[in-house]
Order: structure tokens, then C-alpha cells, then sequence
């Protein structure tokens, strides 16, 4: 009897979350803060230099709106910045298909979009990446064709058992395979934390496992950056190990790395954003 009660919560458990994915697909996709469904493309500002284009990755199940607060100031220096919603992320893609499009997929569609925008600008992108959008980043990175890499927490293994979480995932994948996020995003700066929404509050257990690997391979992948990377971590993300971050940064070819000590995993939305802009902004100026 012990067994059939857990296999019907189970059960209940699996159609509920499957109720809360439908629900969050069918929600408009103007939601939110206006910008989590929604592909960017924003053209800089008149009047001034042409520097080509800026590619920004954004998160796991995050959205373009991970990185809206570097768009303004990107165009007002004469990029055009292009940020997409990434294939199997946010509430755009139903929760129990995330985990569907394997990393290599994954990786030519970035390396196509580099590619479409090399050739309209006449010039390799500039490449940004947070978290997830961090790792594959970095390995669409490593076939070359872009200016500069910038790394905003890229996510490279958990903070707390990784392993553990991997395995979990593995299993859990078949009698569990959705769960819902309790938080927004892992932000230390109430006025962030508020301001700040989430491409979906549900989570894959497919998708994290592609997530791990895509981790994998781009920890491995760094090494073979050549050009000039800006990495920045915060020593307390609860969620991208910061150790493992300056390890990999550590045995990149050319890159300097910033520490943002007063923030959590979701950079630009935190205590340190305001700062972590400017130095973006900066590193991309350089001749």
C-alpha cells in the first residue's frame, strides 16, 4: 500500500506540474517585464561609431531580459545589440521538451547567429554571456569568428554537489521530470530581486542534464579562447561555483577577471550591476 500512495502522489505531483507548464506557455507573450519572450534587436544610437554587434546569451530558463540593463548602454557606444531567446528556454518552449535539443544543436545555432551577424555588420560580434548563456558562449567561441568574449557568471558546475545533482537528475528525470523554481532568481538586492522576472518558473530535469554537459565542455573548451575575455563572478553565487569560474579564467589566453563581491548569481540585477555595466562597457571600448 506504501508503494501505490507514493506512486499516486507521484502521479498527482507530475499532472500538476504538467497543468502549471501549460499554463505558463499559454501566458501572452508580452508578460512579465516585456521582454521574456521576446528576441531583442536594437540598433545603436545615432550618431555614433559603428562598432558591429553585440550578441547577448541569457540563462537557464531565463530570458533577454537577463540582460537588458546592458542594452541601453551598449547602443548609446554604437553597437547593435542583438539578444535572442535561446532554443528550449523560457516559458516559450513548454517545460517538458526543454532538455530536447541536444548541446551540439545548441552550439551551431549560436555559431549560425555569429555568423548571420558577422556578415550584415561586415565585422566579427562582440559575444556576451550569462550563466548558461556563459558556457555556450564559450563554445561557440571556440571555433572563432568574434571579437571579444564577455562572462557574467558563466555557469560551469553548481556550487553545492554537482555530482549529487547530476545523479539526482538522472533519476529523477523519468518519475519527476518537472519541478517548479521557488525563487525569482538568486539576487541579494530586494529592489533587484523585484524588478527582476524569470524566462520560466518551471525546471526540466532533461534540461539541466544537457546544462551539465554543456558545462563540461566549456570548461574544457576555454583554454582554446584566444581572444580577450572579461570574466566576472561574485565569490558568493549560490548557483555558478566561483572557484570552479576562476580556475577556468585562470587558464583562458587572455583574460581578466572581476570579482563582484556584493552580488549573487544574477549579476546585473544585483548590488553590483551599476558597476559590472560600466566595466562591460569599458572592456568593449578598448581598441
Amino acid at each position: 500500500m506504501l508503494v501505490v500512495g507514493l506512486v499516486a502522489c507521484v502521479g498527482v505531483f507530475d499532472l500538476t506540474m504538467a497543468w502549471l507548464a501549460e499554463r505558463e506557455t499559454d501566458q501572452p507573450a508580452e508578460t512579465g517585464k516585456g521582454w521574456v519572450l521576446v528576441p531583442q534587436e536594437h540598433e545603436p544610437a545615432s550618431g555614433t561609431p559603428e562598432r558591429g554587434t553585440a550578441i547577448l546569451l541569457h540563462g537557464f530558463v531565463g530570458s533577454p531580459y537577463d540582460l537588458q540593463p546592458l542594452v541601453g548602454p551598449l547602443t548609446d557606444i554604437g553597437y547593435r545589440v542583438v539578444v535572442p531567446v535561446l532554443p528550449g528556454q523560457s516559458r516559450k518552449t513548454p517545460a517538458w521538451d526543454r532538455g530536447e535539443l541536444g548541446v551540439d544543436a545548441l552550439v551551431h545555432w549560436a555559431r549560425d547567429l555569429i555568423a548571420a551577424e558577422t556578415e550584415r555588420a561586415g565585422r566579427p560580434p562582440a559575444l556576451v554571456g550569462f550563466s548558461m548563456g556563459g558556457a555556450l558562449a564559450i563554445l561557440a567561441a571556440e571555433a572563432g569568428g568574434i571579437d571579444r568574449l564577455v562572462l557574467l557568471a558563466p555557469y560551469l558546475g553548481l556550487t553545492v554537489a554537482d555530482d549529487a545533482a547530476t545523479a539526482t537528475a538522472e533519476v529523477m528525470q523519468w518519475a519527476v521530470p518537472i519541478i517548479p523554481k521557488t525563487q525569482r532568481g538568486q539576487i541579494n538586492d530586494p529592489d533587484g530581486y523585484d524588478r527582476y522576472e524569470p524566462g520560466s518558473y518551471m525546471l526540466s530535469m532533461a534540461g539541466f542534464l544537457r546544462l551539465q554537459t554543456l558545462a563540461d565542455r566549456a570548461g574544457v573548451a576555454a583554454r582554446h579562447i584566444a581572444v580577450p575575455t572579461l570574466v566576472v563572478y561574485a565569490p558568493g553565487d549560490s548557483v555558478a561555483d566561483a572557484e570552479t569560474i576562476r580556475a577556468v579564467a585562470a587558464g583562458m589566453p587572455d583574460a581578466t577577471v572581476l570579482s563582484a563581491d556584493a552580488s549573487d548569481h544574477v549579476l546585473l540585477f544585483d548590488y553590483d550591476g551599476p558597476e559590472i555595466v560600466r566595466a562591460v562597457v569599458s572592456f568593449l571600448q578598448r581598441p
